[in-house]
C-alpha cells in the first residue's frame, strides 16, 4: 500500500490499478466536491457507484481532478492572468494548452498554493441551532402570511361586480 501525508492518496490497489486521489477523502471537509458530466456516461443517470476518477473541485477560475498517481490536474476557463500565473508555478506541468485555458498538473502536496489562485469553491457550512432561530426571527416581520399577503386586504374592499 502507498502511504501519503495527504489523507485519501493512499489508494493503490494490489491488482495494479492506477492509483487516483480520492478527492473527498482528502479535500471534501472543506471545499465542494461534485462529480464530473461525465459520471452518468460511465454509470448511468441514477448510478450511485463511487468512482474517485470522476469527483472535481468546483473552482472560481477552473476546476481540479485527479491526474493519476501523487498528481491533480486544474484545468482553467480561460487564459486571462489568473490561468497565466497558474501556469506559471514552478512546481506546475502544462499538460494541455487551448484557446479556452489550460489544463495543468501538479502534486497534491502543493494544492494549498494552487488553491490560492485557482479559488476553489468552499463547502457550506451547516447554521447551527441559535444562529438558525435568529434568522427566522430576523424575517419574521417581512414574511408572506398565509393569507396571500398584503394584496389579500386590498381584494376584500373590492366590490363584486353588479349583476
Amino acid at each position: 500500500m502507498i502511504t501519503s501525508s495527504v489523507p485519501g492518496t493512499a489508494n493503490a490497489s494490489a491488482a495494479g490499478q492506477p492509483r487516483c486521489i480520492d478527492l473527498a477523502a482528502a479535500f471534501g471537509d472543506r471545499f465542494r466536491v461534485e462529480r464530473d458530466p461525465a459520471y452518468s456516461a460511465e454509470h448511468g443517470i441514477r448510478g450511485q457507484s463511487v468512482d474517485p476518477w470522476l469527483l472535481t473541485i468546483p473552482c472560481r477560475f477552473g476546476h481540479v481532478f485527479p491526474w493519476g498517481g501523487d498528481r491533480l490536474a486544474l484545468s482553467t476557463n480561460g487564459r486571462g492572468p489568473t490561468a497565466r500565473a497558474l501556469a506559471c508555478l514552478p512546481f506546475v506541468r502544462v499538460e494541455q494548452e487551448a484557446g479556452d485555458g489550460y489544463t495543468i498538473s501538479f502534486p497534491v502536496d502543493r494544492f494549498e498554493e494552487v488553491a490560492q489562485l485557482a479559488k476553489p469553491k468552499r463547502k457550506r457550512a451547516a447554521l447551527s441551532d441559535e444562529r438558525r432561530e435568529a434568522l427566522i426571527a430576523a424575517g419574521a416581520e417581512s414574511r408572506f402570511r398565509s393569507e396571500h399577503g398584503a394584496n389579500r386586504s386590498k381584494l376584500a374592499r373590492i366590490p363584486a361586480p353588479a349583476a
